[in-house]
This record gives structure tokens, sequence and C-alpha cells, in this order.
């Protein structure tokens, strides 16, 4: 349901829009299992890579915690990560061009950016207080956890 302010803005309805920032940021998550995926699979003989595992999995809880909520409110959830998804194929391309620690650093830009994301939805109105909560204790520590760990992180070439 839409609704207009008085200068007759389109005002989109709360619910539609807090659907639509859960939407944004699942789709933002299934990226980020993408892109761990793509580099996991590329670094597989490497063992330093099995440190990355974990991080994966971080990023499988997350996209499972948001398509439950928008479950929880009837919604059918996004299974890909649209645009996003175009923009890991991209990075990954590049990472095998470029080497490992592009690949890295690449990962790091992206949690520094998903660590954003999550911090501006603390602001957000839409965003109700439980998944705030959420927020706060679980996932926001968990992305800062990941940009710090891949902070100097190097994966050694495979020769």
């Amino acid at each position: 349901m839409t609704s207009y302010d008085i200068t007759g803005i389109n005002i989109p309805d709360p619910k539609v829009q807090a659907i639509s920032d859960i939407a944004g940021i699942l789709r933002g998550e299934i990226s980020a299992t993408e892109a761990y995926r793509k580099v996991i699979e590329k670094l597989a003989t490497n063992p330093e890579v099995r440190r990355l595992e974990k991080f994966l999995h971080d990023h499988q809880d997350a996209v499972e915690y948001w398509t439950g909520q928008l479950n929880d409110e009837g919604f059918e959830p996004e299974t890909s990560s649209g645009i996003w998804g175009t923009a890991v194929e991209a990075f990954v391309a590049t990472a095998q061009i470029l080497g490992n620690t592009v690949a890295v650093s690449a990962l790091r830009e992206g949690e520094v950016y998903g660590l954003k994301m999550y911090k501006d939805m603390l602001n957000n109105m839409h965003v109700s207080p439980t998944q705030k909560s959420y927020i706060r204790t679980v996932l926001l520590p968990i992305q800062e956890a990941h940009v710090q760990r891949l902070e100097g992180f190097t994966l050694p070439s495979a020769h």
C-alpha cells in the first residue's frame, strides 16, 4: 500500500519498505556466500583456505536468518543475489587473473561493505527492534571479526 505526504510524494508503506530492506541485505548475504564459494573452490588445494570456510558458514547462517524473517512476514525470499551476483562473477574473474591477494582483498572489501549495511540498518526505522538486536549482538560482531581477520590475511600462490 502506498500513501502520499502533503507534497504528493509517494511514501511506501513501512512494512513494504522493511521487506525491501531485508530483501536487499539477503541479496548481499547470498552474494557473500557466492564469493566465498568461488574463492574456496579456486584455492581448494591451499590449506590456508580452510580458514575462509568459517566465514562462508557465517554468511550461510545470515542467509538463513534473513530468509526466515521474510518467510515469517509471508513473503517469498529471493534465492538469487541479483546484480550482486554479476559483481561476484566479475570479481572472481579478476582475482583469477591477478592472484590470491586480490581475491582476499576483494573479500575484505565485501565484508567492509556488509558491515556498513548492518550499521545502517540499526538506524533504519523499518527494521524491527528484534532484528536490530540480532544485528547488534550477532551479525555486527561477526562482520567486524571478518574484516579484522581478513586484514593482512594472505594466501600463498599455488606453484
